[in-house]
């Protein structure tokens, strides 16, 4: 009998892609079976025990076409480039995706990025939504992501769908990178990387382009983490940094979150597998070899990200998302009758034909993935139980399963309580998506165990099979994204906001603001009552629609708006949002004082509404809109003699909702943890509300004297006493008061608005949004990029050295040990 030779030093670093084994196995330190360099003539005739199991793994029927090295290594990737362009063909001849998010949000928000980039700085703030949101910090904004710069010389919709193609077929490139270790055969690792691309979980995605984007890189992040257990070096370590980087930079904070959970349990599961049966010599030996790489790797990736984390992290700890319930998080679920839609895929109707009648959405829970591979699924968990791999995906895949039942299925509880972090996301659903990657690695196995039985039949059955794969994918996929002419949602704004500009009370944000307290309604035409229909895609359906209350179109015309969709939003200005929107529904007295408050000029609502209140006038009636204006509404910025120090969050509320708040008069002033300063105290003495015994001159008109979106300059004349400037504005951490030249404390004003103490006489006051976050991130950024270069650039200075050293050496050095699925 042959003597396997022994495996490659563990040392040896290399992230080249596998070819298919052609020589005898022997076994690795981990005891994962990988090639070794034993030639055919080698073999003996007849293997029984271990050598029989390896034998099993040997190619003799090859699935490879008769190309040169470097085209045969090529082509399935050409494949899966030809697969992408078939799943979506309408946006190769030039149509565009529109439906749900892409119009209601990314593609606002990606054009308001793209102003900010053309002038060379990035778009730290944004003004539009909601007295002004934080843009690099949006979890949704991928600011930092190698692709955006490219948005400076395209138009968002164009950017948006050759994103869509792009990521699309990363899904399926990577898939197939990492499916290719793991099998003999090309072809049926191509099978399980078309079965992750088209599946339904990732084309009934797109209209969300950060999720596609962050999930082509889950596979890549596996193969990082097989190539620092299988090959520890440095190429590895800087695969595995890289992808991580990648995958939270491409801001998708739910699927980073999951794929790197779903890494870590792969990890540790392979990493148990190659300590098994060793001694506390041989751990010691891993932990120092691999574990700890890994984790360095992993650290330096998430360093990588620190210019967009540490400021996501900032907006969550100011948004509502950081007490979300178990109940509130419980929005789209997995219904089990649902699995249905596994076998029949329109069981339940489609919004493309609009008949869907299902529960939730049709696209959070979907998971077609064809028929032939549920066969191949079930065949390689039948047939290849005993290998760690089958088992552990066939695990992950049915753990995620039930938890996308939310709360229905009591494991989502569990998981809530106990798992950190997963208390921040909503939409029990997405776990789906682990296991739509189960799918796709179980297919690829289950073909691959196949074509091993059936010696006879496997060179033609193998393409017949990727056929029958690759055919069902096809047809079901392009339901899924709706496309509209081109350019039919480039720049255009609503008549009604268009009318609404031509009013003084806004000019481009330096007068006033919009107020649309019921966009909601018309969203749910859109997108809610889309559940069941996507609509007409025809052009002027889709203007009937941009002439109505959708959210952010106000970013389209330059106005800004005291309400909007933000996913992620600053629980101030929310809560201050919701109760104007209160007071108008129920007609109270306060509700045009509360809009003052928000520098809301004009209400806009549905012409089916009424608005019956002495402080509105009408002057707007467009289309399906009408419009009021905000008799009560005050300037953007405006002083006030007198304070009322509250701390609490209802207690501010329920000083803000007494009928007899007045913002001109008196301002709610919350010190939150930092005390006040002794000038502060001082002025606060003087300005106390009770202290109002004495009647005080009324303040000065504040002029705004110049204003970009990231800093404002304020001409303030207090007079002969203190006073307390008031800026409807978002208070949020990283706006800072500059009085004179000398840095002032900012104060949280009337919940959620910008303060400062003034003292008597004219002032110059400077708010500029300089965010501690932002530039501490930027700075662990620039350093982790420093680390990568670092270790790039020796890699590279030692492979020249070694190729002088050795000019032959590189033909007989051994490829990355290709494990194979049995022990």
């Amino acid at each position: 009998m042959a003597q396997s030779k022994p495996a490659a030093s563990v040392s040896s670093p290399s992230l080249d892609p596998p070819a298919a084994p052609d020589d005898a196995d022997s076994e690795t330190p981990g005891g994962i079976i990988a090639p070794a360099p034993t030639s055919q003539a080698a073999r003996p005739p007849s293997a029984t025990g271990a050598e029989a199991v390896r034998e099993r793994f040997q190619p003799r029927f090859r699935s490879q076409l008769p190309l040169h090295p470097a085209l045969r290594a090529f082509a399935p990737y050409a494949a899966v480039a030809i697969f992408t362009v078939a799943l979506l063909w309408p946006l190769c001849i030039g149509r565009c995706l529109y439906w749900g998010d892409i119009l209601l949000y990314f593609e606002p928000m990606l054009r308001l990025g793209q102003g900010a980039i053309r002038q060379g700085r990035l778009p730290l703030w944004n003004p539009y939504s909601l007295g002004g949101q934080p843009y690099v910090g949006n979890p949704q904004m991928s600011v930092f992501y190698p692709t955006t710069p490219f948005l400076a010389w395209l138009p968002a919709w164009v950017f948006l769908s050759l994103s869509s193609g792009l990521h699309l077929f990363l899904c399926g490139a990577f898939a197939y990178l990492y499916l290719r270790r793991w099998t003999v055969r090309s072809l049926p690792a191509l099978a399980g990387a078309f079965v992750f691309e088209g599946g339904a979980c990732l084309m009934g995605r797109l209209q969300f382009p950060p999720m596609v984007q962050a999930a082509g890189y889950f596979p890549l992040v596996l193969w990082g983490v097989d190539a620092c257990l299988d090959r520890p070096g440095r190429k590895a370590w800087l695969g595995l940094a890289l992808s991580v980087g990648l995958i939270v930079l491409a801001a998708h904070a739910q699927i980073a979150y999951l794929s790197l959970a779903g890494a870590a349990c792969y990890g540790l599961m392979r990493l148990a597998r190659m300590a098994r049966g060793g001694d506390r010599r041989e751990r010691a030996r891993l932990g120092r070899q691999i574990v700890w790489p890994v984790l360095s790797a992993v650290a330096v990736g998430l360093l990588l990200t620190g210019a967009q984390t540490l400021p996501a992290l900032q907006l969550l700890l100011e948004s509502p998302r950081e007490r979300l319930t178990a109940l509130q998080a419980n929005r789209f679920v997995l219904d089990p009758p649902q699995l249905l839609t596994l076998i029949a895929p329109r069981f339940f109707g489609h919004p493309a034909s609009g008949d869907y009648w299902g529960g939730g959405n049709a696209w959070e829970p979907a998971l077609f993935v064809g028929w032939l591979p549920l066969l191949l699924i079930g065949y390689a968990v039948l047939r290849c139980a005993r290998e760690a791999l089958v088992r552990f995906w066939a695990i992950l895949g049915l753990a995620a399963l039930w938890l996308a039942t939310g709360t229905a299925g009591g494991l989502f509880w569990l998981a809530f309580l106990l798992v950190p972090g997963l208390s921040n996301f909503h939409d029990p659903a997405r776990f789906l998506f682990l296991t739509a990657f189960a799918f796709a690695v179980l297919t690829a196995v289950g073909l691959d165990a196949l074509a091993m039985r059936a010696r006879r039949y496997r060179a033609g059955a193998l393409p017949l099979a990727l056929a029958a794969i690759v055919l069902p994918l096809w047809f079901y996929a392009w339901d899924w994204n709706p496309t509209t002419e081109a350019g039919a949602i480039a720049p255009q704004v609503s008549r009604a906001l268009q009318k609404t500009k031509l009013l003084p009370e806004l000019a481009g944000g330096v007068g006033g603001r919009a107020y649309l307290p019921q966009h909601d309604l018309y969203s749910q035409q859109f997108i809610q009552q889309g559940y069941a229909d996507f609509g007409d895609p025809n052009p002027r359906h889709l203007r009937a629609f941009l002439d109505t209350l959708l959210p952010n179109l106000n970013l389209r015309g330059g106005i800004e708006a005291a309400s909007a969709y933000e996913p992620v939003p600053v629980a101030a200005p929310s809560a201050l949002d919701g109760l104007a929107r209160l007071a108008l529904r129920r007609h109270e007295p306060n509700a045009t004082r509360l809009m003052a408050l928000m520098n809301a000029r004009i209400l806009l609502l549905p012409r089916t509404s009424g608005m019956v209140d002495p402080g509105l006038e009408p002057v707007l009636n467009v289309g399906s809109v009408r419009g009021w204006r905000n008799r009560d509404a005050g300037p953007r910025a405006w002083l006030t003699r007198r304070t009322r120090r509250i701390e609490g969050k209802m207690r501010i509320v329920a000083a803000l909702a007494d009928e007899s708040f007045d913002p001109a008069q008196v301002a709610i002033v919350s010190a939150g943890n930092r005390p006040f300063s002794a000038l502060e105290a001082r002025l606060e003495a003087q300005m106390e509300w009770r202290a109002n015994a004495v009647n005080l001159e009324a303040p000065a008109p504040v002029a705004l004297s110049a204003q970009s979106d990231i800093e404002k300059t304020l001409r303030v004349d207090c007079g002969k006493s203190a006073a307390f400037l008031v800026v409807s504005m978002t208070a949020y951490p990283g706006w800072r008061a500059d009085v004179d030249g000398r840095a002032e404390t900012l104060r949280r004003a009337d919940g959620g608005l910008l303060g400062v103490a003034l003292e008597p006489g004219a002032h110059r006051v400077v708010l500029r949004y300089a965010p501690d976050a932002h530039r501490v991130g930027l700075f662990l950024s620039l350093a982790a990029c420093g680390l990568l270069s670092a270790a790039l650039t020796v890699s590279f200075v030692q492979a020249v050295r070694f190729r002088k050293a050795r000019p032959s050496a590189q033909h007989s050095r051994s490829r990355l040990q290709k494990p194979l699925r049995k022990v």
